[in-house]
């Protein structure tokens, strides 16, 4: 994904398997972009090893913040997947709880395949959207599905202390019935 300023790219990085749809042990890295020339590559977040895999990165509209996806198993339908925040140019990964576990009323709730974020902007200064696939349950309407994800939506605060996240919610312009994976 490049960066909204246009001089970084982050990806994926493993020398593991990454055919068609599948990655595994991955890290997070970065490489700067310049008057039309690669630089050194930067790893944010390198993976811990096992099956510790890191993907699907993606810039703040702001180009401060890289949301990324973290599992404990390949990319292809991840169960595993949780969706984490790390500040662009390096620090501590952040958890995303709320975004992650929190289904309907309830917390704690794991293993429903938080993937593929995508960021927006927002009206309030510091407060950003990601859109991202789950295969959370909808309320009573839909249950959990191991295998057909749809497109939920969470705001973010990076100036937070903590949980920089907040419950997500349902994407209402999506069928019910339908799997949608790519916000």
């Amino acid at each position: 994904d490049w960066s909204g300023l246009g001089d970084q790219v982050a990806f994926a990085l493993t020398e593991g398997s990454a055919g068609n749809k599948d990655i595994e042990s991955a890290s997070i890295a970065v490489i700067d972009y310049h008057d039309g020339a690669w630089g050194d590559v930067t790893v944010l977040v390198p993976s811990q090893g096992g099956d510790d895999n890191n993907f699907f990165p993606a810039w703040s509209p702001d180009s401060a913040w890289i949301a990324y996806v973290n599992a404990q198993q390949k990319s292809k339908d991840a169960v595993t997947a949780t969706i984490r925040l790390i500040p662009a140019a390096g620090g501590t990964p952040r958890e995303l709880t709320r975004l992650n576990e929190r289904v309907n009323d309830e917390d704690n709730v794991i293993e429903i395949g938080n993937a593929m974020p995508r960021w927006a902007p927002s009206t309030r200064p510091g407060t950003f959207w990601i859109a991202f696939s789950s295969l959370r349950a909808y309320a009573s309407l839909r249950p959990q599905d191991d295998k057909e994800d749809q497109i939920w939506i969470a705001a973010i605060d990076p100036a937070a202390s903590g949980d920089a996240s907040y419950a997500a919610f349902w994407a209402p312009f999506q069928s019910i019935e339908d799997g949608n994976h790519r916000a």
